[in-house]
């Protein structure tokens, strides 16, 4: 059963503090002031602020998520959607650069590696490549630093293994080796 459409309105801090889940399923309230911004609603969650825009060249929406309700402000949820909509415009892939963020977090974290995550981070596509790409940052941080590493986008599939990752740069990892070392 299609959901109804909710129109846009006039979004105020009040108003987002009235949304309530609908037993009928999710919706968007849109907001007149930004367009594409709103606020998203499931039946079991807290309410967020999303954006809906399309990448240039695209025909169907990318949603991006600005935050929780109780977490920004709705001053803060426009600037913010204003700033992510421009870069939409101008072709950045807003939620790989929110990934790509995470990632030098968790590298911060984890190894204790302060990174720049447009170009210290190594982007993976998979669990073998993250391994892969952990070992080689480990064993050769220069070797991925500056670089993104996607394991196996380049690769010919008759080259593709389970014991050996190849990357673009030229690096082979054979994890059989590297496991048979420790």
């Amino acid at each position: 059963m299609p959901k109804p459409k909710r129109n846009p309105i006039m979004l105020t801090d009040a108003k987002v503090r009235a949304l309530h889940p609908d037993p009928a399923g999710e919706f968007v309230q849109g907001d007149l002031a930004v367009p594409g911004f709103g606020v998203r609603v499931r039946p079991s969650g807290t309410p967020v602020y999303v954006l809906a825009k399309r990448m240039p060249g695209d025909t169907k929406p990318t949603r991006i998520t600005i935050g929780r309700i109780t977490d920004v402000s709705l001053a803060d949820a426009r600037d913010r959607a204003r700033e992510a909509s421009k870069a939409v415009r101008q072709g950045v892939d807003v939620n790989a650069e929110k990934r790509r963020d995470a990632l030098a977090r968790k590298y911060a974290e984890w190894y204790g590696m302060t990174v720049n995550s447009e170009t210290d981070v190594t982007v993976t596509c998979g669990a073998t490549e993250a391994m892969a790409a952990a070992l080689l940052a480990i064993v050769d941080p220069s070797a991925t630093s500056g670089r993104n590493a996607q394991c196996y986008g380049a690769v010919p599939r008759s080259r593709r293994s389970s014991d050996a990752t190849s990357c673009p740069n030229g690096v082979i990892i054979d994890l059989m080796s590297c496991g048979a070392a420790t």
